[in-house]
C-alpha cells in the first residue's frame, strides 16, 4: 500500500469573474500516485464552509486555510 503524506494546495475557483483563493489547503497525497490526492472529512466541511462566507462577502476572497483551525466541527 503506497504512503500517505500531507502536502499543502491553494484552492481557487471563479464566479462572474470574481476570483476566490484559500492558501495551504492540507491535501493527502499518496507516494508514486501524483493524481491521487484526497481531503480529509474535515477539510472538506471547512472549505465548504469557506467557501459560502466567501461567496457571501463575510470573508475576503482570498484567505489561508489556516483560518479554518479555529473552526471546530
Amino acid at each position: 500500500m503506497p504512503k500517505e503524506h500531507t502536502i499543502l494546495k491553494d484552492v481557487t475557483w471563479e464566479i462572474d469573474q470574481q476570483l476566490y483563493v484559500i492558501h495551504n489547503v492540507p491535501v493527502n497525497a499518496y507516494e508514486g500516485d501524483v493524481n491521487d490526492r484526497t481531503y480529509s472529512s474535515e477539510t472538506a466541511l471547512k472549505l465548504l464552509l469557506l467557501k459560502d462566507l466567501m461567496e457571501s462577502a463575510e470573508i475576503p476572497s482570498e484567505i489561508d486555510y489556516s483560518i479554518a483551525s479555529a473552526l471546530t466541527l
